[in-house]
């Protein structure tokens, strides 16, 4: 099967190692961040809105993520006056999974606080994929440094490959500002395919 960092040097980085190279990455920021999300379903246990989920208390799990909006917007507020960005490409299977309607939901707060969000459908992903392979989750930081994070088997975060070559995060960058600017917008997506949708019946899935 193709892979897109097929013979890149990578270093693997647990958790903890991960998450202190982020904010070391972050600290350093000296252009946009990329991310790309292809799995259907994560586990995000840490996360209370996502706890409420998944103990099928809907209303509560949209609520907790509405809370962190104002610092959400102080964030990319500080994020674009420093010239830089955040774009994500979600990929979205359909029909959604029930983690994936919540997590749409989530996603759209952050698009209204500033994150530009686009949503690229997997079935247009064919022969792209036939050529390099599923998309991994990639989060590129700027021109420096980019990571393959690793969610394991069951959906949560448990590390990262990290790599530093320049032509790879050239390369990388110009995929996902490529798929990015195919996508379609995040609100409107979601008016017509989230909105309408009523509680998730099964929270596992």
């Amino acid at each position: 099967m193709p892979d897109l960092l097929a013979g890149v040097p990578t270093t693997y980085l647990d958790l903890d190692g991960y998450l202190a190279d982020y904010e070391r990455a972050a600290a350093a920021l000296d252009g946009t961040i990329w991310k790309a999300e292809r799995a259907q379903v994560f586990q995000e246990p840490e996360n209370p809105s996502w706890e409420a989920f998944r103990a099928g208390d809907w209303a509560t799990a949209i609520a907790l993520a509405e809370q962190g909006s104002t610092e959400l917007t102080a964030y990319f507020d500080d994020l674009h006056a420093s010239g830089f960005g955040l774009c994500r490409v979600r990929i979205v299977e359909r029909p959604l999974t029930a983690y994936l309607q919540w997590a749409l939901h989530v996603v759209r707060l952050r698009a209204q606080a500033g994150e530009r969000v686009r949503v690229v459908l997997a079935e247009d992903l064919g022969s792209l994929e036939a050529e390099v392979g599923r998309i991994p989750e990639l989060l590129i930081m700027g021109r420096r440094v980019g990571y393959v994070v690793d969610y394991g088997e069951n959906g949560i975060a448990r590390g990262a490959r990290r790599f530093d070559d320049p032509a790879v995060i050239d390369r990388c960058t110009a995929l996902l500002a490529d798929l990015h600017a195919r996508g379609e917008d995040l609100e409107p997506f979601f008016q017509r395919e989230v909105a309408t949708l009523p509680p998730p019946v099964s929270p596992t899935t």
